[in-house]
């Protein structure tokens, strides 16, 4: 026999975020429109709801991630005989988060137009419609603008823009990274587009609720899916910071870097500026070098400074040796970013050479902090 569950569309605050292992819960505030009357579907009215608790999941958000006091829509189930009330349909109605604030993390399943291959043009006029092939790109989205890598070279803005702009985009940057400053993710990493979204976080927040978005062309219609996103090691990396600065401060070197508002920490590592020298990682804790890089056994990551520092201090130095620095920045999401490029060589007693490096890449993803790309700046603080 079918169970029958009283459903009800109503509002409410987020006060426990889901994820993909915790069950959320949001506090019961009212109707998600108003209406007037009573709910006939309810022998209780609204008054029974108000106030009470109804769990959440993540998959009943979509991709989107919950923040403590957003103002949600949702449709709340609730179980017979006296069972607790349960969200349904998701919808972000209000949220604190602006700017970089970082909404969620995807997999994004794009269907792409392609030109007939060699033979099946001329098989017959009447034959199907070529099946669209899929690009996946690694996504992110802030509260005012999605981040995609592994973008491949031809897939251009106006592609893109098919999906985007049903779905509030406005406009969208490009950046192909040069293979040199690929870091060491290897040529298949990719490039990265960066969609602002006019509207904010709420469109943002109705794409990422929402498991497949529909693209018409040409009498076809294709679908778009959103998936959660994949494993830190595999998923491609975010765009790389610009290089950073390495100078001399009391017989120690500090190294300085661009923040970005939606970074959870950042990885420093020094280098030796000799021929095939390894990177070493940075203990922020002690200045020391050769952490190892990787998780531990608690799932914590070692060497990471803050999400407000700007500047670490290294004091595991030689004298009369020059080195580099370069900097990873780790999302909340535990997603990690290309290695930037290496900063001009320092050495201790003063001597500094000239920098050879290419000149960082001009995209909105790649800018200083105070960029409406990334946020409002935060003042660094050295770890």
């Amino acid at each position: 026999a079918v169970q029958a569950r009283r459903v009800r569309r109503l509002r409410g605050r987020v006060v426990r975020p889901a994820d993909a292992e915790i069950t959320g819960a949001i506090v019961i505030t009212g109707e998600a429109a108003a209406r007037g009357g009573r709910d006939a579907a309810s022998p209780m009215g609204l008054a029974g709801y108000v106030g009470v608790e109804a769990s959440v999941r993540q998959s009943d958000c979509g991709q989107l991630q919950l923040a403590v006091d957003d103002e949600v829509a949702f449709c709340c189930v609730s179980g017979e005989d006296g069972g607790g009330h349960a969200a349904r349909l998701v919808e972000l109605l209000r949220t604190s988060r602006s700017g970089a604030s970082l909404l969620g993390c995807f997999v994004l399943e794009l269907p792409r137009t392609r030109a007939p291959e060699e033979g099946e043009a001329d098989a017959h006029v009447e034959a199907e419609p070529l099946k669209p092939r899929i690009t996946e790109l690694d996504g992110h989205a802030l509260a005012d603008r999605v981040l995609l890598a592994g973008v491949p070279p031809d897939l251009g803005e106006a592609e893109l823009m098919r999906l985007f702009s049903k779905l509030g985009g406005s406009s969208i940057h490009l950046a192909h990274p040069k293979p040199e400053a690929d870091g060491s993710e290897g040529p298949d990493a990719g490039g990265f587009a960066s969609v602002a979204f006019a509207g904010g976080a709420l469109d943002v927040a109705r794409m990422l609720v929402r498991v497949a978005h529909t693209i018409n062309e040409q009498g076809s219609t294709h679908l778009a899916k959103l998936s959660p996103c994949r494993s830190r090691r595999e998923a491609r990396p975010l765009p790389a910071l610009p290089p950073p600065t390495l100078e001399m401060d009391d017989g120690a070197l500090v190294a300085r870097w661009t923040q970005v508002g939606f970074a959870a920490g950042y990885a420093v590592e020094l280098r030796a500026d000799l021929d095939n020298a390894e990177w070493s990682a940075v203990d922020p804790s002690s200045g020391a070098l050769g952490v190892a890089d990787g998780d531990d056994s608690s799932g914590a990551l070692p060497g990471i400074v803050g999400p407000t520092c700007g500047a670490c201090r290294v004091t595991d130095v030689e004298l009369d040796m020059g080195y580099e620095a370069r900097v990873t920045y780790i999302a909340a999401c535990g997603c990690r970013s290309q290695a930037s490029c290496p900063s001009a060589p320092c050495f201790l007693e003063g001597r500094e050479f000239p920098s050879i490096l290419p000149p960082p890449l001009d995209t909105p993803m790649l800018r200083p902090l105070d960029h409406p790309s990334l946020g409002p700046p935060t003042p660094p603080a050295a770890a």
